[in-house]
């Protein structure tokens, strides 16, 4: 399930779900919406192993502050409530897939 969170909700989700993929982005950003794109094939895959956020850095001033996004797109996964990764710039489709593969059983 692909959500999007401008505020403190994203704890909430981190909380209450097993795995977490936060994906911090601009709408500005060519890089930032293929990975989003890439992010729908990833949210068919996974189904409700995996919530997806999406979180606009344009929106979410507060968020970027407190995960310290300095660049986009950034995604941060969280297994069990613990950031476990942590990955800068543009991941294609199949470099986002085998790095969750290592976090989740399909």
């Amino acid at each position: 399930m692909i959500s999007k969170i401008a505020d403190e909700k994203i704890y909430n989700v981190i909380n209450e779900n097993d795995t977490v993929l936060i994906s911090f982005f601009s709408p500005m950003d060519m890089a930032s919406g293929l990975v989003n794109k890439n992010l729908n094939v990833v949210d068919s895959d996974y189904g409700d192993k995996l919530q997806i956020v999406l979180v606009d850095t344009f929106e979410a001033k507060e968020l970027v502050k407190e995960f310290k996004i300095l660049v986009v797109p950034t995604i941060i996964v969280f297994k069990e409530k613990r950031l476990i990764d942590r990955v800068h710039g543009y991941m294609p489709l199949d470099k986002i897939t085998y790095m969750l593969s290592r976090y989740i059983k399909k």
